[in-house]
């Protein structure tokens, strides 16, 4: 139905979630977030930001940024452990993608990996967190989130949530 509004420009359904990283040395938080690769890039500047490898994910592989990488001496290939925090038990994911998106944040704590990848981890299959859009002008999106308030009135319980609410 989004795909149907004039001022809806992409489309891509996420899952975003919160996991653990175990290693030998030490154990801290990280998001991770489920995507279909070639729906994100219709929201965001994926293909840019990715630096070695792919996006191409299948089974428990991950893209992780480049701060990332060098803070644990990772690289293509190698294993990462995480740790859920809906079933606490540890899933071992291999590296099949490094990103640098210029941003400390995401560089160093977004770990990426498929929907269905995603889905398994957090145990809900079927399901997504969200639906990111983008819009045909960023500079109206308070006129837009209302907008779609009225353009999916039936469609179910949801939340819209704009850049400037998130910021």
């Amino acid at each position: 139905k989004l795909r149907n509004l004039s001022y809806i420009k992409g489309v891509s359904p996420f899952i975003e979630g919160q996991a653990l990283v175990k290693n030998a040395k030490s154990i801290f938080g990280v998001e991770v977030r489920g995507i279909d690769p070639k729906l994100q890039a219709e929201t965001s500047k994926i293909n840019a930001y990715l630096k070695l490898g792919s996006y191409d994910f299948s089974g428990n592989e991950v893209a992780v940024g480049r701060e990332f990488a060098l803070r644990l001496g990772l690289g293509l290939g190698d294993t990462i452990s995480l740790v859920s925090p809906v079933t606490l038990a540890k899933t071992d994911f291999r590296i099949k993608g490094i990103f640098d998106s210029g941003m400390y944040l995401y560089d160093s704590s977004l770990i990426l990996t498929s929907i269905k990848g995603a889905q398994d981890f957090y145990k809900m299959p079927g399901a997504v967190s969200g639906v990111a859009v983008k819009v045909d002008n960023l500079y109206k999106v308070d006129k837009i989130k209302e907008q779609l308030y009225r353009d999916l009135t039936g469609v179910g319980p949801y939340q819209v949530r704009t850049w400037v609410d998130a910021n």
